[in-house]
This record gives structure tokens, C-alpha cells and sequence, in this order.
């Protein structure tokens, strides 16, 4: 499978680092994705999910809201539930 918004190579990439780092379930292509991509991909049509949104998570706490992190916070992609779409 891949996606217009990367090349083949780039997924292939993508796909061998998930497969080496052995992600959670809900860790896939799309929420891989930076806000700042994905708005360069849906200016182009390329974004095949659009709903992903973005939150800053510390490995040992749940999603911050505060732009003020600690240094082990990454900022990682999610679908939404239905209420917050």
C-alpha cells in the first residue's frame, strides 16, 4: 500500500523503522505525520486523512495540551473520536 502524499521508497522506509521499532497498535502511517506536513498535503490534495489531529504525549503521563513540555514529550497523531471532529 501507499500513499500520495509519499513515495514508495518513503513508505517502504516508514514501514521497515515500524516494523524495527514494533509501534503500538494504534501507531500507523498517517499519525506518523506532522501538522505541518499533512497542511502541505491537503493544499494539494494529497492528504488521505484529513482528521488527524495532533497531541503532545510524555512517555510517562497522558496528552498534554500545554505548549510548556518536558523534553521527553512527543508530539504524535490520533484519530479523533466522534466528538472531538
Amino acid at each position: 500500500m501507499y500513499y500520495p502524499c509519499a513515495t514508495a521508497a518513503q513508505y517502504d522506509e516508514w514501514r521497515e523503522r515500524a516494523r524495527l521499532s514494533r509501534p503500538n497498535l494504534s501507531a500507523w502511517f498517517c499519525t506518523d505525520c506532522t501538522p505541518q506536513y499533512q497542511a502541505k498535503m491537503k493544499a494539494q490534495n494529497k492528504c488521505v486523512r484529513p482528521e488527524i489531529k495532533f497531541k503532545w504525549v510524555r512517555e510517562d503521563d497522558e496528552a498534554e495540551d500545554s505548549v510548556h513540555l518536558l523534553s521527553s514529550a512527543e508530539l504524535v497523531g490520533y484519530v479523533p473520536s466522534g466528538r472531538e471532529r
